[in-house]
């Protein structure tokens, strides 16, 4: 049962060593901006750090200088990488990646990862032979059956398909590390949806070090409309500014940049604390640091029209409001949204309205985070 490497061009990965504490080598520290960078700290430490650098920097950077502080920097390789595992869910965002790496001239890179299940132990410590032989042959056929679906829509795409012998999560963040995006497939919108959310897809996006599409299972994707992008002047909102420009530029389609302010948090403010509510002046001051944001844009993005809308609501629910088909107007192609709004908890991977829009929203959903 040993696979034929003729079947396909896989690039295994060897299984990953876990260093011990104690044992594990460490890198040296990284003076920067916001104080040294020690590898050794937490995530959320490192997070941290990466916050007070770019808001230390901002101070000595002009506009057009500060906007090389996104995820489509020169750094970036032409590479998007796309999650398999063989569901339809997995078949329709690799198909929507195959679409992107078309538009952009790049190359698609399918990623498949597998490990022997608890069942496949024959004893404590032990994995049969046969087993891990039939685990990872059915592995290779499940990448092998991706690459044809992509090969036969897009005969002209560069693809290249990787195999791991690892955890799913893990092995997506080591191969997009420098990618133009990543991209998942994931179905379904009830409430343990959303919890079991930060299985996989939860996880990739919030240790991610690019942009994370997530694309919901769903065969008719609105494909012309605008891209929808989610702004409220933080850190991560201007990274998925970037995103959702170059976006809206490869697609050649309108870019809605929606700013909402929480009315129905000022509302159970005013309810413990009577104080007056001027929605209209406040919705004049938005609508001023919503231009602010989205100052010098338009002169690097001279191709694409922009649409600024600001509300008062819920921002979750808002922004599927507004996402969403009407008479009017086509439903969004793509919504961008930053992995924490300004509101966010430091410790926490994605930010409720991501949450939301991820779980929710009928178009795919592209998450940015901070970025190295």
């Amino acid at each position: 049962m040993t696979p034929n490497p003729a079947v396909l061009p896989v690039y295994r990965t060897a299984r990953r060593r876990k260093r011990s504490e104690s044992g594990g080598r460490q890198k040296a520290g990284v003076p920067g901006v916001g104080g040294t960078f020690d590898p050794g700290r937490s995530v959320n430490a490192r997070r941290r750090w990466r916050l007070r650098l770019v808001q230390g920097s901002a101070d000595h950077l002009t506009e057009e200088s500060a906007m090389t502080l996104t995820p489509s920097a020169a750094t970036r390789i032409n590479v998007i990488v796309a999650g398999v595992d063989g569901s339809p869910e997995s078949n329709v965002a690799i198909l929507w990646a195959a679409a992107q790496a078309e538009r952009r001239g790049a190359e698609l890179r399918l990623v498949h990862a597998y490990t022997e299940s608890a069942a496949m132990y024959a004893g404590p410590g032990l994995i049969a032979p046969s087993m891990t032989e039939a685990t990872t042959e059915w592995a290779m056929n499940i990448l092998a059956s991706a690459k044809e679906l992509v090969v036969a829509g897009y005969p002209t795409l560069a693809v290249t398909a990787h195999l791991h012998h690892y955890d799913a999560s893990s092995s997506l963040i080591s191969e997009a590390e420098h990618a133009l995006m990543m991209v998942v497939g994931t179905s379904h919108r009830s409430r343990l949806a959303e919890l079991m959310l930060g299985s996989v897809v939860n996880r990739v996006i919030g240790n991610s070090g690019c942009p994370v599409v997530v694309v919901r299972g769903a065969e008719n994707l609105p494909a012309d409309g605008p891209v929808l992008v989610a702004l409220d002047g933080s850190v991560c909102s201007d990274g998925a500014l970037a995103f959702a420009f170059e976006e809206a530029s490869f697609r050649g389609s309108e870019l809605v940049a929606v700013r909402v302010w929480n009315e129905p948090g000022l509302e159970r403010f005013a309810g413990l604390f009577p104080l007056p509510i001027d929605s209209a002046s406040i919705t004049v001051d938005e609508q001023v640091r919503l231009a602010e944001q989205l100052a010098g844009w338009s002169a690097k993005y001279s191709d694409v029209t922009v649409r600024p809308l600001v509300f008062g609501g819920h921002p979750a629910e808002t922004l599927l409001r507004e996402s969403a088909k009407t008479s009017d107007r086509a439903a969004a192609s793509l919504i961008v949204t930053g992995s924490r709004g300004r509101g966010g908890f430091a410790g926490l991977l994605l930010g409720s309205t991501s949450q939301t829009l991820v779980t929710h929203a009928d178009c795919p959903v592209a998450v940015v985070g901070l970025q190295e």
